[in-house]
């Protein structure tokens, strides 16, 4: 008695899933992106493990990869955030203290030894984090 067995055909359905999802990204609100290329993300996995082929999760992986770049790029203003420059006033009043802060080009400064109320202005770049420390 010979039996064979044949192996049941793997379909592509989690590589196709997440590419379906990955075009869905285009079109809902930035809120939610997030929340989806997660999903992609899992599927398209999934999908490089027990699809028959791998290249619907393969382009999932590259077309989320591209909408997260390109929609929060451009729908979260990150350029017009590099280019706008703010005044940022520092200002602390202490007795012999040293204060740390945040430079303009992004580098930490410290004055130690300040006596009085001390003040400084920088101009920086809308993505820069600012930071201000005293120390007594």
């Amino acid at each position: 008695m010979n039996q064979s067995f044949s192996k049941p055909k793997r379909s592509n359905a989690f590589g196709i899933l997440a590419s379906a999802f990955a075009l869905i990204g285009w079109a809902i609100p930035i809120e939610l992106l997030f929340s989806l290329l997660i999903v992609v993300a899992a599927c398209a996995i999934i999908g490089l493990g027990s699809d028959r082929t791998k290249l619907f999760s393969g382009l999932a992986i590259g077309m989320g990869l591209l909408l997260y770049f390109i929609r929060y790029r451009y729908d979260l203003g990150a350029d017009e955030l590099d280019k706008q420059r703010y005044e940022v006033r520092y200002e602390v009043d202490c007795q012999d203290c040293s204060v740390r802060f945040t430079n303009s080009s992004g580098g930490v400064d410290e004055e130690k030894g300040v006596r009085g109320g001390w003040k400084k202005v920088i101009h920086a770049p809308g993505n820069l984090f600012i930071d201000l420390t005293e120390r007594r």
